[in-house]
């Protein structure tokens, strides 16, 4: 038996704002920023004529910066994993697993690649049914 995977990758020159920045409080509530807007279009428009993939996914992110100015890795994933919703995936609420690194000083080639990979469904009448229940003895 076979096994197809079905995945993506996407990269860009862009650097992503961080949470910090992707986010203004107005009137009391949280919105998206002007920053967090222009990012969220940006890369919907990169990525036009991209399919969509549908279900669960897990994702490799490498995010790539010029300077070499302290930055936690985990600032980045709201602003990324959201302008990607529903143009590159259904929902972030899909994203079953996470693995990302970041470079910095990478003065020659900042920006970040995204790899999405659709993660294949497990029915549990299969899981289970390998299973044979324990068997009782009785002496």
């Amino acid at each position: 038996m076979t096994t197809k995977t079905v995945g993506l990758v996407f990269e860009t020159d862009e650097c992503p704002p961080s949470t910090n920045t992707y986010y203004r409080n107005f009137r009391g509530h949280m919105v998206l920023s002007q920053q967090g807007r222009c990012f969220k279009k940006a890369m919907a428009a990169k990525c036009a004529g991209m399919r969509k993939i549908l279900g669960p996914i897990k994702v490799r992110l490498d995010l790539r910066f010029k300077d070499k100015r302290k930055r936690d890795l985990d600032n980045y994933f709201k602003a990324i994993f959201d302008a990607f919703k529903d143009v590159l995936y259904e929902d972030d609420v899909m994203i079953q697993e996470i693995h990302a690194s970041k470079t910095i000083g990478c003065v020659s080639d900042p920006g970040f690649t995204l790899e999405i990979i659709q993660v294949a469904e497990v029915s549990p009448s299969s899981s289970s049914s390998s299973q044979s229940p324990p068997s009782s003895s009785s002496s």
